[in-house]
């Protein structure tokens, strides 16, 4: 990764895919699709710290992680339920999409027109299902310039009305407060909490 890239902005740095093993995730990801290996250091006698990208400018990593325990091993392939988890997207999908298929990659299906771009599903040795994608230009969201404001503004309503509810329910307490320090000494019916008055025998308060 470019090294200016984080000094000048946040974003996503990387996620991980597990592989049997490094030099699998390695044969297929750098070999086969032509990722850069950009850092590979060993943490210890099993583990490294192994990141791969297309681009060497900022972009998203992968860490390719070896899986090591049973959990992780049944996982390998399965990180996002067998659903497409994953989306490449390249400036000439014709040429990648050929490319692939020429370098052996399975695709499962001809690329499709989608309202985002064009797209087709592919896999690679593992199980993992990805998207070679050619975006189409970005367009906004409806009213995304007013989304965060309008958010903004139901929470401080709903809010307003929680405070005010919450008022009202304790005003009455509040009152019954103020009536027993002001009632003293005085009638023990009155001294009582008010839920209680109206179950008091008339005969009793006189």
């Amino acid at each position: 990764m470019h090294p200016d890239c984080d000094k000048t902005m946040r974003h996503f740095y990387a996620f991980s895919l597990l592989v049997p093993s490094y030099q699998a995730g390695l044969d297929f990801y750098v070999g086969v699709l032509g990722f850069s290996v950009m850092e590979d250091h060993r943490i210890n006698a099993y583990k490294r710290w192994l990141v791969i990208a297309l681009e060497t400018e900022c972009t998203t990593n992968i860490i390719l992680a070896k899986a090591t325990t049973e959990a992780q091993i049944s996982a390998i392939g399965q990180q996002t339920g067998g659903r497409v988890g994953f989306f490449l997207n390249r400036d000439n999908f014709d040429a990648d999409y050929a490319a692939m298929r020429a370098a052996g990659v399975l695709f499962e299906q001809a690329p499709r027109e989608e309202s985002y771009g064009r797209v087709a599903v592919w896999q690679d040795p593992f199980g993992y299902r990805w998207d070679l994608l050619q975006r189409n230009k970005a367009l906004p969201a409806p009213n995304g310039s007013h989304t965060l404001q309008r958010t903004a503004r139901t929470v401080s309503v709903r809010d307003k009305r929680r405070n005010n509810s919450y008022n009202r329910r304790e005003e009455p307490q509040q009152r019954e407060s103020k009536d027993l320090n002001q009632n003293k000494g005085g009638n023990p019916a009155i001294n009582m909490p008010r839920r209680h008055l109206f179950r008091c025998n008339p005969a009793q308060i006189e």
